[in-house]
C-alpha cells in the first residue's frame, strides 16, 4: 500500500515581523496567525514521472513522441495541523483512481515523503520518493513496466525578495495577505534520481532512433541548480486569491547509465524547472483552497546552450504535488 506523509513546518524566523495572531505585520500587508493552531484537513494527489525522448526524433517537441512512465494515480487524504509556527500533516493513500478489481498486476508501490517548511523569507523543499511499476506509454499504447523503479530524493531552497509578498498566504494559510502583490525568487537546488529496470526502456521499434543510447535501462542522476523567478498574488474580493510562481534555471549533473554496449559517465549541463498554483479563500477563521507545485528537472540543457558530445537519449523527471484542503483557526 502506497504512503504518503508530508511534513508542514511554517518557523518564525528572526527575521519575521509578526507581533501577535490575526495582527498586522510591520510590512502592512500581511497578517499572521502563527500564533493560532489551525487544522487542515487534506486531499492530495502525488507522483512522479518520467519522460525518454531521442535528441535524433525529428518530432521530440511533438506529445506522440518518446516514451512516457507513469505511475498508477493514487488520491490520498489526511489532516494538518500547526500551532506556534510549526506544524505537520500526515495522509494515507485511498484506493488508487484507476483500480477496477482488487488483483496486484498493474498496481505501482509507492513511497512519497515530503517535507515543506516556510519561513518569512525562505521557503525549503525536501523530498524522497520511490516508485515501483509503471505504465509506458508510446503511440498512445500502454505497457506496464512492473520492473521499473524510480527513486527521487532532493531539496529546493527558495528566497522571497519582497516583504510585502507572503508564499504562507498561499501554501500553508499561517499568515494572510491583503493586497495584490509580487516578488522575485531565488532558488537553489540539489537533487538525486536513480532508475532502475531490468531491460531497455525503449521500445524495439525506436532503438534506432538512440543511435548510441540504444538499449537504454535506466541510471543514476546526480545535480545542482539555481534558478531565478516571480512570484504573484491576486487578491480579489478582499478574502479570495490566486497565486502563480515559475522559476527556470539550470546547473551540473553528473551522470551514470546503463546502454546496450555497456556503462556511461559523464558530466553534463542541465535543465529545471519549478511552478507553484495555488487559488482559494482565506478568512479570519475559516480557508479552503487547491494548490499545485510541479518540479521538473532534464537532462536537456537549459535553452539547449549545451549537449555533450555523443549524448542522444534525453531524459526528464516530472514530480507533481497537488492538494486539495479546508480547514480552520482556532
Amino acid at each position: 500500500m502506497a504512503l504518503l506523509l508530508t511534513v508542514l513546518s511554517a518557523f518564525n524566523s528572526t527575521h519575521a515581523f509578526a507581533q501577535s495572531a490575526g495582527t498586522k505585520e510591520e510590512s502592512s500587508n500581511i497578517v499572521s496567525y502563527t500564533d493560532r493552531l489551525i487544522v487542515r484537513p487534506i486531499l492530495i494527489f502525488p507522483t512522479l514521472e518520467l519522460r525518454i525522448v531521442s535528441k535524433n526524433d525529428p518530432e521530440k517537441e511533438d506529445d506522440s513522441s518518446g516514451i512516457s512512465y507513469n505511475p498508477q494515480p493514487r488520491l490520498s487524504a489526511g489532516a494538518g495541523l500547526s500551532w506556534k509556527g510549526w506544524g505537520f500533516s500526515i495522509s494515507e493513500s485511498l484506493i488508487p483512481l484507476n483500480a477496477s478489481d482488487g488483483s496486484q498486476e498493474g498496481k505501482t508501490q509507492a513511497l512519497d515523503l515530503q517535507f515543506f517548511s516556510y519561513f518569512r523569507k525562505f521557503h525549503l523543499d525536501v523530498y524522497y520518493q520511490h516508485y515501483s511499476g509503471y505504465y509506458a506509454t508510446t503511440n498512445n499504447v500502454e505497457k506496464f513496466r512492473s520492473d521499473l523503479s524510480l527513486t527521487s530524493a532532493g531539496i529546493n531552497l527558495i528566497y522571497v525578495f519582497s516583504d510585502r509578498f507572503s508564499f504562507r498566504s498561499s501554501f500553508n494559510q499561517t499568515e494572510r495577505q491583503i493586497e495584490s502583490s509580487g516578488s522575485w525568487l531565488a532558488m537553489a537546488s540539489c537533487s538525486f534520481l536513480n532508475i532502475s529496470s531490468g531491460y531497455s526502456l525503449i521500445p524495439p521499434e525506436q532503438e534506432e532512433m538512440f543511435g548510441t543510447d540504444s538499449g537504454y535501462r535506466g541510471g543514476k542522476y546526480k545535480s545542482i541548480s539555481l534558478l531565478g523567478g516571480y512570484s504573484y498574488t491576486f487578491i480579489f474580493f478582499k478574502r479570495w486569491y490566486t497565486t502563480l510562481a515559475l522559476l527556470v534555471g539550470g546547473g551540473w549533473m553528473y551522470q551514470d547509465y546503463t546502454v546496450a554496449a555497456g556503462n556511461v559517465e559523464a558530466h553534463s549541463l542541465s535543465s529545471k524547472y519549478n511552478g507553484r498554483l495555488a487559488f482559494g479563500y482565506s478568512g479570519e477563521k475559516y480557508f479552503a483552497g487547491i494548490l499545485s507545485i510541479i518540479d521538473i528537472h532534464s537532462t536537456e540543457p537549459f535553452l539547449g546552450l549545451y549537449r555533450r558530445k555523443g549524448e542522444v537519449v534525453t531524459v526528464t523527471r516530472m514530480t507533481v504535488y497537488g492538494e486539495a484542503f479546508a480547514g480552520i483557526r482556532f
